[in-house]
């Protein structure tokens, strides 16, 4: 009877995930560069927070769009493209990827989630329910939404 309730628990635990893992996500004084898949629209950027949770994010592809920054920092934002600065509150530019990138790494849940060998964190925007993958150390892996709208690949993440 003990193995059999054993083994129950533990598919229980497994399936379902267990909550409080000890890993802290760790989103604020990082740099990144991340690939974004926004619909069908694909980015590729560079990010750099710092210990306060302001964000600069810098775009390279597409071509378009190539060195349109956005700079988040307390509640505001500056974007500037080419010769062209804009300076506004964050809320214009709340359904910007850039824009949802800064609210889930500013707002990273600490409760962390370990599911096998994944750990994620989960929340909610505006816009979004989304999935923040971590890895071993907590450093931000994949952000995915429900509905699948975004997918933001962190590749090259460094603590500053």
């Amino acid at each position: 009877m003990k193995k059999i309730f054993s083994v129950i628990l533990v598919l229980l635990l497994a399936g379902c995930g267990i909550k409080n893992a000890n890993i802290v996500p760790v989103t604020k004084g990082i740099a990144f560069d991340c690939n974004v898949t926004y619909y069908n629209e694909v980015y590729e950027c560079k990010g750099k927070t710092d210990a306060k949770g302001n964000m600069v994010i810098e775009f390279f592809s597409p071509t378009d769009i190539k060195g349109l920054r956005f700079a988040f920092k307390e509640g505001s934002v500056t974007s500037s493209f080419k010769d062209t600065e804009y300076k506004a509150q964050k809320i214009v530019f709340e359904n910007s990827v850039a824009s949802f990138v800064y609210d889930v790494l500013a707002n990273a849940n600490a409760e962390v989630i370990k599911q096998g060998d994944l750990f994620y964190s989960e929340g909610v925007t505006d816009n979004f329910e989304y999935k923040l993958h971590l890895g071993g150390t907590g450093l931000p892996i994949k952000i995915t939404t429900r509905p699948d709208a975004v997918t933001v690949v962190f590749k090259n993440v460094k603590i500053k």
